[in-house]
């Protein structure tokens, strides 16, 4: 490298120090690690999602057809949980990152999802410091934040595209538009039918624009038979036979497409009621949509009354939040939100521009960005929505940064358990021991060779009681011999009398 390069590359890096939004990715770059980081160091972290995840790109790097140990008892394969390939192109990243790969990744791919947004954004306003407020705004949505504290998913992956698709199509570059597209529908199986809503969204935005207009129309009727041909011939392959692993799970709405037609037509009522209230007979639930429209409304989702073509985008979200069987998918907890980030910063900023003054423009900007701040530090503290869990989600929580157990015990106890051997555990230990061929969710055992088991926290599945008499149960067995016990953690291990 020459002198001339050496000069470039420096000043590059002085005039990045002199922006403000580097310090904004600094920032939040760490924030985003002590959330999601922090968890995994002290075991908040869980089977059911990351451990699932783990064991997946752990079978892909090794060349190995994904049996999905995890979800034996319906499936064959991971894909029929979810058709996601990101984990296939992943895989080989867990030789140099270990058990925190796809979490380095989820970062990194928020920060790369909130430099499309600031390039978009600049291209609307190149002469103002709504960029740097957008991408704070961006950086600060709740559902980032839920997301994070809730291990790793892929349509977090997918999401963090949808900027950057918007902004190709914006500036008229459609074969970079077209190669977002791709890499957004490979993320998930439903990330095909959001692709379609944005599609419509920006059908109706260049209405004028013919090029423009084609190219989004034949995406998303592309996205659409994309997913039928996924939902409804791939991933039933992969699902044995009298069992049921669909994620379709609406019955207010109805089981297939000719009863969802009748509902919309005859029933119209009841889903319109199913938008906004509790239409389950279980009370506890109510308010918990009540919560995620708040939360949406005060970090800028007023704007999607002001641009119809933005909420059109998030037709596909809303429905497969609200209309959904599980209450949880209602809230604001977990990955279930993370959809709206993009959507809704660029609608604000959309809204923004129909305002003259610049001062004007920055102090709203400013007061919703503010806003948006607010909401995600209130709801570290409390939440109506389930799965709240403040060791996981509040970073100013003394017990986000404690472990249930010493981590040196953990260490020493797994040492114990060899590479090749089948595990059963209990789900804050499957994260970081899913490098392996078969591992389960305690109290599923199946043919395990050993079974690590804590007492604390409790387990996923297993009341306290329970789990009691079942180590008492496995230490009196003929067919286990405990080997290692430290601070309520056992390992058992498989006896050759246990048939």
């Amino acid at each position: 490298m020459n002198l001339v390069m050496v000069n470039i590359i420096l000043n590059n890096i002085v005039n990045a120090l002199k922006q403000p939004r580097f310090y904004i990715l600094v920032f939040f770059t760490f924030v985003y690690c002590m959330l999601s980081l922090v968890n995994h160091h002290n075991y908040h972290t869980t089977t059911f999602d990351l451990g699932i995840y783990n064991n997946s790109i752990y079978q892909y790097g090794h060349f190995q057809n994904n049996h999905h140990p995890l979800g034996h008892v319906s499936l064959t394969n991971f894909l029929g949980d979810h058709f996601a390939l990101y984990t296939i192109i992943l895989s080989p990243l867990h030789y140099l990152f270990g058990t925190y790969t796809l979490l380095y990744v989820q970062i990194a791919a928020i920060l790369f999802g909130g430099v499309g947004i600031y390039k978009l954004i600049k291209s609307w306003h190149p002469f103002t410091f709504l960029p740097e407020i957008a991408l704070f705004h961006f950086f600060s949505f709740y559902g980032i934040f839920t997301a994070l504290a809730f291990d790793y998913h892929d349509n977090v992956i997918a999401t963090m595209i949808v900027p950057w698709f918007i902004y190709y199509v914006h500036i008229n570059k459609l074969k970079l538009a077209l190669f977002m597209a791709l890499l957004l529908i490979i993320g998930k199986e439903n990330m095909p039918l959001f692709l379609f809503c944005i599609c419509l969204g920006l059908m109706v935005l260049y209405k004028n624009d013919k090029k423009r207009r084609l190219f989004a129309l034949l995406i998303g009727l592309s996205s659409v038979i994309y997913a039928l041909i996924v939902i409804g011939l791939i991933m039933p392959m992969f699902v044995k036979s009298g069992q049921s692993a669909s994620h379709f799970q609406y019955s207010v709405l109805g089981s297939n497409g000719k009863e969802i037609i009748q509902s919309l037509v005859y029933n119209t009522k009841h889903v319109v009621s199913a938008l906004f209230c509790n239409v389950s007979d279980n009370t506890i639930n109510d308010g918990i949509k009540l919560e995620t429209y708040i939360c949406l409304l005060l970090s800028g989702g007023l704007c999607l009354l002001v641009r119809i073509e933005y909420g059109l985008m998030l037709l596909s979200i809303i429905a497969q939040k609200v209309f959904n069987d599980d209450a949880v998918k209602w809230g604001i907890c977990c990955q279930y939100s993370v959809e709206f980030a993009p959507i809704l910063v660029i609608a604000f900023y959309a809204t923004v521009s129909y305002f003259k003054s610049n001062k004007l423009k920055v102090i709203i900007s400013l007061l919703f960005c503010l806003l948006t701040f607010f909401v995600t530090i209130n709801k570290m503290f409390t939440r109506k929505s389930y799965w709240f869990n403040e060791e996981k989600e509040n970073l100013f929580s003394k017990r986000h940064y404690q472990s249930n157990f010493n981590k040196v015990d953990v260490d020493k106890i797994s040492a114990l358990i060899p590479s090749n051997a089948k595990l059963s555990c209990t789900d804050c230990f499957g994260p970081h021991l899913a490098f392996r061929n078969y591992i389960y969710l305690y109290p599923d055992v199946i043919d395990a060779d050993y079974i690590l088991v804590s007492q604390y926290p409790t387990p996923y599945l297993v009341k306290d009681e329970v789990l009691e008499k079942e180590i008492i149960k496995y230490k009196n067995s003929i067919n286990w011999k405990l080997i290692a016990e430290i601070n309520g953690i056992y390992l058992f291990k498989k006896t050759s009398n246990n048939n």
